[in-house]
């Protein structure tokens, strides 16, 4: 599979690019992002050129590039494992089709995203109605990332075939990518907005689309917590996580994706520390809605960590404390 830089956005590496200088390519990513907002392409451009020049690809690219032609260290908690080659053993990956869970309206949840925060009082702010309209740039250009990686115009889209390198089906990317599964991880009720969800024969695999470079111990947790949800339903013994950054420089010049591969077995050290931290942060979280004064009082314990806060989420937590408004007010579901 030889990928190169699409005619038309060059921050698009495209598997069928090289044809276009002799036919048009019908339902491409060409067309599709033809589609978007222009808010949407400037935001990746500005983001681009802000990061410095990076690739995105389509989710298949990403599959067919890491099953047939890459081989990456895989991870464990206790360092590495082995090649993902090895690890594979001549299995290999597979689209699992997955039906989307909605969860219950009135249960109160803890989001998989929300682990990247070390503040209760962040992890509820992305749970509720945005008081004020907050101009995000950075959630701009993740939407936009994920909707060209993760979604397509119709089910006819051309980049499905590329499974088909793999001895696969054209299998359009609504069937196991951008799912949101509900379920209960250690009776906690929890909800999981998946990237794209595959298997390797009998193994649960996770990709999880990031803007940063690096995959932090939370990261793992996230995508584990996606990855313990998603096995409520579907029965796996162990998991294989997937991240994958957009911002990769070789000797100042951009490079394609690099992978970040965690082994994780279900009955992991990892796996029961974060069943005891989603356990901790749904209880605190309620108590904190519940209790304006036990509110107020965390609040001014967190202070001096709030310049790790994202921007948005530091501008809407102030608005909320300056104007004594109540969180409950602005959840859709009951504490």
């Amino acid at each position: 599979m030889k990928l190169d830089s699409c005619p038309n956005f060059s921050f698009y590496r495209c598997e069928f690019a090289l044809s276009c200088g002799h036919e048009k390519i019908e339902n491409c990513a060409t067309d599709f992002l033809n589609s978007f907002d222009e808010d949407e392409v400037s935001t990746l451009v500005r983001d681009a050129r802000k990061r410095g020049l990076y690739y995105l690809m389509g989710i298949e690219a990403h599959v067919v590039r890491l099953d047939k032609y890459l081989d990456r260290d895989v991870y464990d908690e206790d360092g590495r494992v082995a090649s993902f080659r090895l690890q594979k053993n001549g299995r290999h990956l597979k689209p699992l089709e997955l039906e989307t869970r909605t969860r219950r309206q009135e249960d109160y949840y803890i989001r998989g995203s929300e682990l990247l925060s070390d503040c209760e009082i962040a992890r509820i702010i992305s749970k509720i109605r945005k008081p004020i309209k907050v101009r995000d740039e950075l959630s701009l250009a993740g939407t936009a990332l994920h909707k060209v990686c993760n979604q397509q115009p119709n089910d006819s889209y051309v980049h499905n075939k590329t499974l088909e390198e793999l001895g696969l089906n054209a299998i359009p990317r609504s069937k196991y990518c951008e799912k949101e599964v509900f379920s209960f991880v250690n009776d906690i009720p929890v909800l999981a907005h998946v990237d794209a969800v595959l298997t390797l024969d009998g193994s649960l695999v996770v990709f999880d689309l990031k803007r940063a470079a690096q995959t932090r111990r939370q990261h793992v947790k996230q995508i584990l917590l996606y990855a313990e949800a998603i096995n409520k339903h579907k029965k796996f013994e162990d998991y294989f996580l997937v991240t994958i950054p957009h911002a990769n420089f070789i000797f100042g010049k951009p490079a394609n994706p690099r992978y970040t591969i965690v082994y994780i077995d279900k009955n992991s050290r990892i796996a029961s520390e974060l069943k005891e931290e989603i356990s901790s942060s749904f209880y605190l979280q309620r108590r904190l809605l519940k209790n304006r004064d036990y509110l107020n009082a965390y609040k001014q314990e967190q202070w001096k960590r709030c310049t790790r806060c994202y921007p948005t989420t530091r501008t809407i937590c102030d608005y909320m404390f300056d104007n004594r408004l109540d969180f409950k007010d602005f959840l859709d579901v009951r504490i």
